[in-house]
C-alpha cells in the first residue's frame, strides 16, 4: 500500500522539485527534474508543456521538438501535437517534414484551418525564395519551366490559403495577406478584387 502511494506521490514531488529549481534560478536542475518528469509520466502535462515553454524561450527548438516527437509517437491520434511538431519544424527550417505535420493534422481534424493557414504559409515561402533566384532571361530555354514550378507553388500556396479562409472566414490573419500575395502572383484578378472588402 505504502509504494503505490510514494509511486502516485513521485510526479507531484518531481514537480515541486523542478517548480523549487526555477526559483532559485537552478536550471540544470529545473531540466533533469523536468526531463525525468516527462519521461516517466508523459501523460502529466505540466513537465512536457514547461520543457517546451523553456526550450522555445531559449531558442532551443531541437529540444523542444524531440520532446514533441516523444508525445506524437505516443499519441499519434493527437492532432495538437502533430501541429506542434510542424511548428517547430518550420522555426528549424525543416519546411518538407513541417508539411508532413501539418497535413496529418487534416487528416485528423479535416477543418484545421490553422493547418492548412500554415501549409499555404510554407508553400508561400518555397515560392518567394524560388522567385528572388528566379534571373533566367526570358529567351532562355529553362525559362518556361521555371516559371511554371514557381507558379505550381503559388497555386498550392492559393489552395492552402483558400481552405483556411473556408474553414474560419473571420480569423483573417490566417488567410487574408498570403491569399492577396497567391492572387497577384498569379494574375488573378477578379479574385484578387473581391478580397478588398476585407480591411
Amino acid at each position: 500500500e505504502e509504494g503505490l502511494t510514494v509511486e502516485h506521490l513521485k510526479p507531484q514531488l518531481l514537480e515541486l522539485g523542478a517548480k523549487s529549481a526555477a526559483q532559485l534560478q537552478d536550471t540544470t536542475r529545473m531540466l533533469v527534474l523536468l526531463e525525468t518528469g516527462f519521461l516517466s509520466y508523459p501523460d502529466v502535462e505540466y513537465f512536457f508543456m514547461t520543457l517546451i515553454k523553456h526550450y522555445n524561450e531559449q531558442k532551443d527548438y531541437h529540444h523542444a521538438l524531440q520532446n514533441i516527437m516523444t508525445m506524437v509517437e505516443l499519441y499519434p491520434e493527437k492532432r495538437d501535437y502533430w501541429y506542434m511538431a510542424g511548428t517547430e519544424q518550420m522555426l528549424l527550417a525543416q519546411y518538407n517534414e513541417a508539411l508532413v505535420s501539418f497535413r496529418k493534422c487534416i487528416e485528423l481534424q479535416a477543418d484545421d484551418a490553422q493547418a492548412y493557414s500554415a501549409i499555404g504559409n510554407i508553400y508561400l515561402h518555397d515560392a518567394q525564395t524560388a522567385y528572388a533566384h528566379f534571373d533566367t532571361p526570358i529567351s532562355h530555354p529553362d525559362y518556361a519551366q521555371q516559371k511554371q514550378q514557381i507558379d505550381f507553388l503559388y497555386q498550392q500556396a492559393c489552395t492552402a490559403f483558400e481552405h483556411a479562409r473556408q474553414f474560419d472566414e473571420n480569423n483573417q490573419a490566417l488567410w487574408l495577406s498570403g491569399l492577396r500575395e497567391a492572387y497577384f502572383k498569379l494574375n488573378r484578378g477578379r479574385e484578387l478584387r473581391a478580397l478588398e472588402k476585407y480591411k
